[in-house]
């Protein structure tokens, strides 16, 4: 949480984090956000998780979406890791934040 909140692009990474798999180090951060979220509830806590996700999907300093075949500037030439153990914790990420987060008014 507060690297979330002293990051200019309130996103919780650090330089060390951008290694092979870096998106799935940020989704399995998100993931924890999500469960420190079920066992205290805060606001914060969840815009954290959304915030990494946000990130992956192309909302960061250069739009670029980090998945194949999402977002209006996706990975060309399907550059991306295939492996499923890189890709579960999008899919967990995913469904824990539209379950959890509440609709818009």
């Amino acid at each position: 949480m507060a690297r979330w909140r002293g990051s200019a692009y309130r996103v919780g990474l650090q330089a060390k984090d951008d290694v092979w798999g870096s998106d799935a180090v940020a989704l399995n951060q998100a993931m924890m956000l999500i469960q420190a979220w079920r066992l205290q509830p805060r606001t914060d806590t969840l815009a954290a998780a959304q915030a990494l996700f946000d990130h992956v999907l192309g909302r960061n300093p250069l739009g670029q979406s980090m998945v194949t075949g999402f977002g209006t500037k996706p990975p060309p030439h399907a550059s991306n890791e295939v492996a499923i153990n890189w890709n579960a914790p999008l899919v967990h990420v995913s469904a824990a934040l539209q379950a959890l987060t509440p609709p818009a008014r």
